[in-house]
């Protein structure tokens, strides 16, 4: 059941990300953040979906795509910042913690610890979607 609500999500998405990218957009940085939460969310999914069939390779290809947006999100902390430089240190664990349990995951060929991820991932989006009210 899990598996095709994970299908139906990530398929969703690619639609509305791929629609939402064939047109100029101005967008503020906290909203690119936001779809980069959004990809890794498309993506650890799918990687769940490349666990479920044994598909090897592609498992590997999407957990390095994850890889690479939690790299994008770490290069997009200010690390210059003076306020919020706990905050930024932070989230610089974190991402890194989250990358290591990507790996294990990987290594793993585990659901759960994919599942872990995708926790942590929705509740840091959770925090950057709320920041628009904010502002």
């Amino acid at each position: 059941d899990d598996y095709q609500t994970d299908i139906l999500s990530a398929n969703t998405f690619d639609s509305i990300n791929n629609a939402a990218l064939s047109e100029p957009v101005d967008m503020q940085g906290y909203q690119l953040v936001q779809i980069l939460f959004d990809t890794l969310i498309v993506r650890i999914k799918a990687i769940k979906i490349a666990m479920y069939e044994g598909n090897i390779a592609h498992k590997g290809a999407l957990v390095n795509m994850s890889l690479d947006v939690l790299a994008e999100l770490q290069h997009s902390l200010d690390k210059d910042i003076k306020e919020g430089a706990e905050l930024v240190s932070n989230l610089q664990s974190l991402y890194e913690y989250m990358q290591s349990r990507l790996l294990v995951a990987h290594a793993d060929n585990s659901v759960e610890t994919l599942d872990e991820v995708l926790d942590v991932t929705y509740i840091i989006k959770e925090a950057w979607d709320q920041l628009p009210d904010y502002l």
